[in-house]
């Protein structure tokens, strides 16, 4: 019985210390999922605008999310 009640409260204790993390990162996920659907669904494609960086500029490019998200001369 007080091996039940030990590994209750371990359980408890961990949930507290990792599981508000879990569970924020997993909703932070899920959002994301769904930002992007919304997005790419009312996206209009004459609202778009095309990116030419030379060789020469290349090195001014800061990514955030590699492949995702970058900063160019300041701008997002």
């Amino acid at each position: 019985m007080k091996k039940a009640a030990a590994i209750f409260l371990l359980g408890i204790f961990l949930f507290n210390i990792a599981g508000y993390f879990i569970a924020f990162k997993l909703v932070q996920y899920q959002i994301k999922k769904e930002i992007k659907a919304e997005i790419k669904k009312n996206i209009n494609s004459d609202e778009l605008t095309a990116i030419i960086i030379s060789k020469k500029q290349i090195n001014k490019i800061d990514w955030l999310e590699e492949g995702k998200e970058m900063n160019y001369n300041g701008q997002f």
